[in-house]
Order: C-alpha cells, then sequence, then structure tokens
C-alpha cells in the first residue's frame, strides 16, 4: 500500500483540519481574487457572445469557490460580488481573451508572488484610474451593476486591508480514497502562489481537500507543469520531503501524461458526405479541422466556428438553424419544455400502449399560454422526433418471427463493413411496406438479440441513424 511508506502525517477526511476559523470578515480579499483566477486558469471557460461572460454553470461554481453561493445564478449581472472579482482581475490586467478563451494573463503571476501590502497597493491603483475602470466594466458589460456606490465600498475595503498580513502554514496529506488519488489538505495561510499551482495539479472545492489523480497530473503536464515542478510544489506545499513511494507514483503518472489528451472541439455534422468536401477544399479551413472522425463528422477548433458558420450561412447552410433559442424567457422555455412532452406523449400514446390516460386537457391548458408561432414550431419539431420514434419502434419489432435465416455471408460482411467504415447497397423490406426499396448504409453497429440481428446503420436516403433486422435484407453489395 502507498500509506505505509509515507512518512508524513495521514490523517483521515473526517480528522482533517476544520476549514480557518478566521475567515476574513472582508467580501473580496486578495485569496478570494486568487481563487477566482486559479478557477478561470483551470477550466478555461469560453466567453459567450451578446455582452454574456462566460456559461451560468461556471458562474455558480464561481460565486461557491469565492464563498458566496448563489445557485439559481443566470447572468454574471445578478451577483455585484462575483462582478466585481471579474472586474478587478480584468483592469488590473490579470484576465484576457485568446480567441473566445478567458485565460489569466502573465502580470497576474508576479502579483501572486508579491507581498501583502503590495497585493492591496496594486489593486487600489488599479481601482483608482476612472479611465481603466470605465473601459473594463464596460466591455464587460457590467456598468449598471458596478455603480459609484459600490466602486467606493470596493476601495473601502481594499483600505482596511492595507495593514494585513499572510500567515504561513502548510499542507497536510490525508488518506487517500485508493492507491490512484492522492488528497491534500490546504491551509488558508498557504502563499497564494502556492495555493494558485496547486490548484492546476487536481480538482478542489471549498471546504474539501484538493484531490490528485493520475488524470488531473496528466491535464498539469500537458498546461506546463513538469514532473520536477509537481515534486517542487508539493514539498513546498508540506513542508516536508515527497515520500519515496509517492515520488515513484508521479513519476509514473508523468509519463503516462501522453495517454489522457483533453482538447476542447467542435464536432460538425453533416447528413451526407458530399458536404464534408466542400469544407476540406477551402485553404482558411484547413488548418481548423483536427480530424476528420468518419465520414459525416469532423473535429474542428472552437475558435474556428464563428467562420465555418457565416460560410455556411452565406452558402444557405445556416449552422445553429436547429439550436435551441436563448433569449426566451424562462417562464416561456419552462411552458415550451412542457408543451413538448406532452405532445411526445401524446403521440407516443398512438405508437405503443401507455399505462396512463394521454393528456390531452393539460396540453390544451399549456397551449393557451403560448403563441400560435411558438406552438408551429414545437408541432414540426414533434412530429420529425415521433416519426424517429416510430422508426425505432418499427425497426425492433422482435415480436414478428423472422421470415428466412440470415445468411452467414451477410453477417460477415456487415461485420467488414464496420471494421472498414465502408457502405452497404442494400435491398431491405421494412415492416409494412409492399415491395423492397434500395437503400446505402454507412454501418455503425451490430447486436444479436435472441435469434435476430439488428444493424444500426446511418441511411443516406432518410439522413438519419435507422435501425434495420437483417433478416429483411432482400439483396446487399
Amino acid at each position: 500500500m502507498l500509506l505505509e511508506m509515507v512518512e508524513p502525517t495521514v490523517i483521515t477526511h473526517s480528522q482533517a483540519p476544520e476549514p480557518d476559523t478566521i475567515e476574513s470578515c472582508y467580501p473580496l480579499t486578495p485569496y478570494s481574487l486568487m481563487l477566482t483566477l486559479a478557477y478561470l486558469h483551470y477550466y478555461t471557460p469560453e466567453k459567450l457572445p451578446k455582452g454574456r461572460f462566460i456559461s451560468p454553470t461556471h458562474l455558480r461554481k464561481l460565486t461557491q469557490w469565492i464563498g458566496r453561493p448563489m445557485p439559481d445564478l443566470r447572468s454574471m449581472r445578478q451577483h455585484p460580488l462575483l462582478s466585481a472579482h471579474i472586474a478587478i482581475l480584468h483592469v488590473a490586467g490579470f484576465l484576457t481573451t485568446s480567441g473566445s478563451r478567458i485565460i489569466v494573463g502573465p502580470l497576474a503571476t508576479p502579483w501572486l508572488h508579491s507581498p501583502f501590502p503590495e497585493m492591496i497597493t496594486h489593486l487600489q491603483k488599479a481601482i483608482a484610474c476612472p479611465t481603466r475602470w470605465t473601459q473594463s466594466v464596460t466591455e464587460l458589460g457590467l456598468q449598471d451593476t458596478l455603480s459609484i456606490d459600490y466602486v467606493v465600498y470596493l476601495q473601502q475595503t481594499l483600505a482596511r486591508q492595507c495593514t494585513g498580513s499572510m500567515e504561513t502554514a502548510f499542507a497536510t496529506w490525508l488518506e487517500p480514497a485508493s492507491d490512484e488519488v492522492w488528497q491534500l489538505y490546504l491551509p488558508r495561510a498557504l502563499p497564494l502562489w502556492l495555493h494558485f499551482d496547486l490548484r492546476q495539479l487536481g480538482t478542489w472545492s471549498p471546504d474539501e481537500p484538493l484531490i490528485c489523480t493520475p488524470l488531473t497530473i496528466a491535464l498539469a503536464v500537458q498546461h506546463g507543469y513538469g514532473q520536477d515542478t509537481i515534486h517542487w510544489l508539493l514539498e513546498n506545499a508540506t513542508g516536508q520531503s515527497l515520500p519515496t513511494a509517492q515520488q515513484i507514483q508521479l513519476i509514473q503518472w508523468c509519463r503516462r501524461a501522453h495517454i489522457y489528451q483533453q482538447r476542447t472541439v467542435q464536432l460538425l455534422t453533416v447528413p451526407h458526405p458530399r458536404y464534408i468536401e466542400p469544407i476540406r477544399r477551402r485553404k482558411e479551413f484547413r488548418a481548423a479541422i483536427i480530424e476528420q472522425l468518419s465520414p459525416r463528422h469532423l473535429a474542428v477548433h472552437t475558435d474556428s466556428i464563428p467562420g465555418i458558420g457565416k460560410w455556411l450561412s452565406a452558402h444557405g447552410y445556416p449552422l445553429y438553424q436547429h439550436s435551441v433559442q436563448s433569449d426566451k424567457a424562462p417562464e416561456e422555455t419552462d411552458l415550451t419544455y412542457q408543451w413538448l412532452g406532452l405532445r411526445l406523449l401524446i403521440g407516443l400514446g398512438q405508437l405503443i400502449p401507455l399505462p396512463y390516460p394521454t393528456p390531452h386537457r393539460l396540453l390544451d391548458t399549456v397551449s393557451e399560454r403560448l403563441a400560435e408561432t411558438t406552438k408551429s414550431e414545437l408541432e414540426a419539431t414533434a412530429v420529425r422526433i415521433l416519426e424517429q420514434l416510430r422508426e425505432a419502434i418499427h425497426g425492433r419489432d422482435a415480436f414478428f418471427p423472422s421470415q428466412r435465416p440470415v445468411s452467414p455471408t451477410l453477417i460477415s460482411t456487415v461485420q467488414k463493413a464496420i471494421v472498414q467504415e465502408a457502405t452497404l447497397l442494400i435491398t431491405y423490406q421494412a415492416l409494412g411496406d409492399h415491395k423492397p426499396t434500395a437503400r446505402t448504409l454507412q454501418p455503425l453497429f451490430l447486436e444479436e438479440r435472441g435469434a435476430l440481428f439488428y444493424l444500426t446503420a446511418y441511411c443516406f436516403r432518410a439522413e438519419m441513424n435507422l435501425t434495420f433486422r437483417l433478416d429483411r435484407i432482400h439483396d446487399w453489395e
């Protein structure tokens, strides 16, 4: 076991030191700003369009990190304190953008290593410049959230901390859940630069230990933290030499870092392979394409999506034509989901027997609160989904026995086409069809259920994934 060789004191999570009881009475401190920087550097969230900063999911997590949680937060403007954290980091030059990504700038490093009074002074100077402050809050869209009175309040908060100082303490190893997990308790009194770097080595949440695994260490290595650097950080944090067993484990984890690859990409899907070629032939899109995953799927860089979307829209193929509109009010969005769910339930009752009466009256009640145009759009969506359900239900009709045995040659051909990502030309007679029809398929996977074989494949005729029973295939090529 790893713990048998660990020299430092190892304690269980239940015995872990309580979170620092001398909690700062100030809502905004260098510590809370460091946590905001550490979060944004670890997750590097994407900046949203239309004047919004980042997604509500990231915003809610950030409010937890700074100790002011707001579970129903939808916009940064609803949380002045979080807005103040982002605005101060932005005006100080610690936050910048690269494409659509929010990244921590190089000016943050010397600030994190500064003595406590110099940290406060640097923040005060950043806020004291009206031009820079106005430019930053306008760029972030926070001019209505951070009023003049609130800025004065922030200046007073920082001024009261000028005489403060930073204590020193050491991190403590906790008993790990397994040999592949390290847990480290981080006291608040660690130097801020060490806090920041340690949170890049694993996952962390308030009042919880830092959890390091082979995956988190691999991600740290990919982000520039070498084996020696990680070793040095852990020894600085604990004030002791890293035990031999953990040194060996760290070497193994770092050597395996190339096995774990995490890249934020966008998946571009088209209904037919012929739509891929125009994009691949465009010179300005060649560098944007990371890999072609299949004849109909491209993995592309996130930053290239606006350019590709603009080019597709100019050629009559808007990229986001089926995306959910996010400009609707929350109440209207909830009503659309209710209407669509009830409509699908009623339609499903026409395909298979349901254990409850269909909710026609409830659907009428919801319909009265929706606009006619919205109901027309939802009806088209419901019809499309129900058609797909009907195809799936008819394709998996195991209660209809097989009319003919499945040829072993057909099974072998299908399996070979799946492995080679080849296409199949078949003549197929679905349930209820009077005669077979020709179809071109891209096989995805084959499964056997009892005496029946089912092939899930992309049908170029229907331009969607469908399920086919092999015993209903008359001819194939």
